[in-house]
């Protein structure tokens, strides 16, 4: 018999490295939880803007809660080396060649479950002789990869430690690095970033030490995403630059779309979002060079995610129907109900509800058929605040409840603080300010218990908001400052720009014109700089009202027009509704009564039919003051 050996292995197909990091879906609009009231993200929905800066900003915000919310597969596993026969006969080795070899095609296939029956297969015969202790290790790695993919995290880690012994005893160095990598890549997906950082870190010193250069690409883009997941993005990026070099140099080529849109990924979440639209439109095209479906509906979904964070829905909608295209003829279904509650979201920000729902609907359908209650309970956030803005607020409070049903068991304390946030934002939408607060007030310990800081500002701007609506400025004002230095010191950028913007409106009201100023420019340069559309027209809606206190009615008309320009390019029809209260308020501060209520009925009637209660609000008191 031929005593088997380390020379006997090889690396399977280029095609899948040492968990090749996929690329994350952004959601649209924001990252989440919802609540936050959240980019995808999300990456979330700009907040409330005018008068009191929530309902919207709530709803806006809560949308987000799908949109990326059920990210594609983080990586994908370093592959079990497939065994080469030799010239010596020998029929038990040779039917473990088989067994890996099936096993990984299957793995490949997404069969599972026949992958896990070849790999244990192949197991028992490696342990029935020890000389076979490599091929042992083998088989569980290819056992931990499927433990991996089917989210069954303690086993896979479980596995892929025992391997790990025995790859160490065996002196199978490429076999370390590999098990480490996968390692890394189940403490991602269990958030568990320090000890990701730690062992991808591993896995790279060992890579390097063997020169394993096709290998090294893919754990410095794991070690690129766990930087991502940890907000610290010159690391994040400075990772992914390594290894577009080793790539573009020649090694594992099919990784440059994805590390391409990991970064267009980490320059959405600094807000710069031209540069993220030129990573995720160029690992298009390389996607669609390599013939890679699975990576071109990846940048196609983080293409609509960015035009959505830039209130231009109507690019989004396109790209998100290109995607849910491909995603559908691979039959990838994860993949399908993340674009559809991309389109939802677009859907319902453009205000076409009915189409929000139904897509929505389908999504939930599908995360329940895939068994993930926790993406199936934000995207039911999700569409419960659809619901709110149709006005049918027990059938809101209804699906709010069925997500807490299905999220409380999992013990997620983000999760749970959007499903508080989303009971806020009903409450809020019904003018039950009491309960809004309290509701935000059991949300924001258990954001500040987590990493979460976009959504720890969002939560309070949403308390800001509450106070607003009860009347008390200066503690609106001062949760405001607070979610700006939160904002800031998480490098959301939109969210910074539409607190200052509502900061400067609340000085504004209290006629400290000379402190609100200087706030609209800081969150004008920041829209512009950003080219955020919408954070551009809630600015200028905000900051025209300090003109028409001052008495400069032009200067104030033209912001009021350049905001109404903008909102109806993107299709945004509650910042439409503001623009067109804020500007039926100027014509009858300059007495021209019969405009002002053409223009005052005409947002009231678009803030009716979007639920918008802020706006209704508004616009009915100035109405009320008209003469007959």
């Amino acid at each position: 018999m031929t005593t088997p050996s380390k020379n006997r292995f090889t690396w399977i197909r280029r095609v899948i490295r040492d968990h090749k990091v996929m690329s994350i879906v952004i959601p649209a609009v924001v990252t989440l939880l919802a609540a936050w009231i959240m980019r995808p993200s999300s990456v979330p929905a700009a907040p409330m803007l005018t008068p009191t800066a929530t309902t919207v900003a709530l709803a806006q915000t809560l949308t987000s809660v799908a949109t990326g919310q059920i990210p594609p597969p983080i990586l994908t596993v370093a592959m079990p080396t497939p065994i080469i026969t030799t010239p010596t006969p020998d029929p038990i080795y040779d039917q473990m060649v088989t067994l890996i070899n099936q096993g990984t095609d299957s793995y490949l296939k997404g069969q599972y479950p026949e992958a896990l029956n070849y790999y244990n297969q192949g197991l028992e015969i490696a342990r029935s002789n020890s000389l076979y202790r490599w091929e042992e290790g083998e088989f569980m790695t290819g056992i931990g990869m499927v433990y991996e993919a089917q989210s069954l995290y303690d086993e896979a880690l479980k596995t892929d430690r025992e391997a790990l012994t025995i790859a160490r005893e065996v002196d199978n160095q490429a076999g370390e690095a590999k098990l480490l990598h996968n390692m890394g890549a189940v403490y991602l997906r269990q958030g568990l970033y320090l000890q990701a950082r730690d062992s991808f870190r591993e896995a790279l010193e060992i890579k390097r030490i063997i020169g394993d250069e096709d290998q090294i690409p893919g754990t410095l883009n794991g070690l690129g995403r766990v930087y991502s997941s940890l907000n610290q993005y010159d690391e994040a990026l400075a990772s992914f630059n390594e290894a577009l070099t080793l790539v573009r140099a020649g090694a594992a080529p099919d990784l440059e779309a994805t590390i391409l849109n990991n970064m267009g990924s980490v320059f959405s979440a600094k807000g710069e979002f031209q540069s993220a639209l030129d990573h995720h439109n160029q690992s298009l095209t390389i996607a669609r060079t390599q013939g890679d479906p699975a990576e071109e509906a990846r940048a196609l979904n983080n293409l609509g995610a960015v035009s959505q964070q830039l209130a231009r829905c109507q690019d989004a909608v396109s790209y998100f129907d290109q995607a849910l295209v491909i995603v559908r003829r691979q039959g990838r279904k994860t993949e399908e109900a993340i674009t559809l509650s991309n389109q939802a979201q677009c859907h319902h920000q453009l205000g076409h509800l009915d189409t929000a729902i139904k897509l929505y609907e389908e999504a939930i359908t599908i995360l329940h058929q895939l068994n993930v209650p926790e993406n199936e309970g934000t995207t039911i956030l999700n569409l419960a605040m659809v619901h709110r803005d149709k006005g049918d607020f027990a059938l809101a409070f209804e699906k709010v409840r069925q997500a807490r049903v299905l999220i409380e068991p999992l013990g997620e304390q983000e999760l749970m603080a959007a499903v508080w946030n989303a009971n806020g934002v009903i409450y809020q939408s019904q003018g039950e300010y009491a309960q809004a607060l309290d509701a935000y007030n059991q949300a924001l310990p258990l954001v500040q218990s987590t990493k979460g800081r976009t959504r720890e500002a969002r939560t309070l701007q949403n308390i800001g908001g509450v106070h607003e609506k009860l009347g008390h400025p200066d503690e609106a004002i001062a949760a405001y400052e607070q979610a700006r230095v939160v904002f800031k010191d998480a490098g959301d950028r939109e969210g910074e720009a539409i607190v200052l913007s509502n900061l400067g409106r609340l000085y504004t009201e209290q006629q400290r014109l000379d402190e609100a100023e200087p706030l609209f420019q800081q969150a004008d340069t920041i829209a512009k700089d950003t080219q955020n559309d919408h954070a551009s027209a809630i600015v200028l809606i905000n900051w025209a009202d300090l003109y028409t206190q001052r008495g400069d009615f032009a200067q104030a008309e033209l912001m009021l027009n350049e905001a109404l320009i903008i909102a109806r390019r993107v299709g945004n029809p509650v910042t439409e509704a503001k623009a067109l209260v804020n500007q039926g308020k100027l014509a009858a501060a300059q007495g021209d009564n019969s405009t002002a209520r053409t223009l005052l009925q005409k947002g009231l009637t678009k803030a009716q039919i979007m639920n918008a209660q802020d706006v209704e609000d508004r616009a009915s008191e100035a109405l009320g003051k008209l003469p007959n």
